[in-house]
């Protein structure tokens, strides 16, 4: 569509439906770039080895001033992990999981607690995600102090764009 709109004013043929059309076209495409940007559909070459440890304690900094001051935060970072991965990738899983936490606090008093350590995953355990295979995993947690979720919100709390938060609350897609 950008592209015929450019032929069609290249060849003098100016106006306003055609800088309409250019202008949707235009949001069409931004929107396209923030939803793979969002669904993380990142290729192989984006990757590469960080310090896992390093990458969530800057993180823990800089939640401290998203973070309602009435939500203490208390970390556990296993020293020296390192894994292959996004920087920023991981400090938005970090922030996004931060951010549900303190709201669902309801900015009451509280504690977040962020743990950083390895584990090992065998064959005998139940591995909920189908994709992991036995073998040592860095293991990132974040707990709150929150009400919890009913057994409703459990259920879908892996559906595709769901959300429990009203209109216009919240950073995300829920």
């Amino acid at each position: 569509i950008l592209g015929y709109t450019d032929i069609l004013k290249m060849r003098g043929e100016n106006s306003k439906a055609i800088d309409s059309i250019q202008k949707a076209a235009l949001r069409a495409q931004q929107l396209v770039q923030r939803i793979l940007a969002f669904s993380r559909l990142s290729n192989e070459s984006d990757l590469s080895a960080i310090n896992l440890s390093s990458v969530i304690q800057e993180s823990v900094v800089f939640l401290r001033s998203l973070i309602p001051a009435t939500v203490e935060i208390e970390s556990d970072i296993q020293e020296q992990l390192y894994t292959r991965g996004n920087k920023s990738d991981i400090q938005q899983i970090l922030l996004n999981r931060a951010t549900n936490a303190s709201d669902a606090m309801e900015s009451q008093t509280g504690l977040l607690r962020v743990k950083l350590d390895c584990c090992e995953l065998n064959l005998s355990e139940n591995l909920q995600v189908s994709q992991l295979k036995p073998g040592k995993y860095c293991r990132l947690m974040v707990a709150d102090d929150g009400k919890g979720m009913s057994s409703d919100l459990v259920e879908r709390m892996f559906d595709p764009y769901f959300t429990d938060k009203p209109q216009g609350k919240g950073t995300g897609l829920g």
